[in-house]
């Protein structure tokens, strides 16, 4: 259990501190490096602001969504399971429990990553805990064997 937390919680505190600095930055957009810019977007949806016009709805969903994903990923992990496992769940906890406290106390989910290239997906904006949980489901078709 010991890496679902700590991988939890890798995600959830530089994320939350990242978006709390976006926020306030009146700077913005502007570039890191050539590819990657900076800005600041709120998503009032879901992926690709699917769902804006609900923000409600929207929040309830995910929540119970991440209520669920938690128990279950509680249990899995509780057993004997492979490290790979435990840290593909604590990822897709940490990132949806980002996402999830962004939409109860501020309405939206701040995002601010996006990339020059390819051109036609430089509007899409994503954050840290967005990654997570890529990377997350990742990990968890490499470790599909084990469940």
């Amino acid at each position: 259990m010991f890496t679902f937390f700590v991988s939890a919680l890798t995600v959830f505190i530089p994320d939350q501190h990242i978006k709390h600095k976006i926020r306030q930055d009146r700077n913005l957009p502007r570039p890191l490096g050539r590819q990657v810019i900076l800005r600041y977007s709120q998503n009032r949806g879901m992926f690709m602001n699917l769902l804006q016009n609900h923000p409600r709805f929207v929040s309830v969903l995910t929540s119970c969504v991440l209520a669920l994903l938690s128990v279950f990923a509680f249990f899995t992990c509780r057993k004997e399971s492979s490290v790979l496992l435990r840290l593909a769940f604590g990822l897709m906890c940490g990132g949806a429990a980002s996402n999830v406290y962004d939409h109860l106390t501020c309405g939206f989910v701040t995002d601010y990553i996006s990339f020059c290239r390819p051109a036609r997906l430089s509007h899409i904006v994503y954050n840290i805990a967005d990654f997570a949980i890529f990377l997350s489901v990742i990990l968890l078709t490499a470790a599909s064997p084990e469940l």
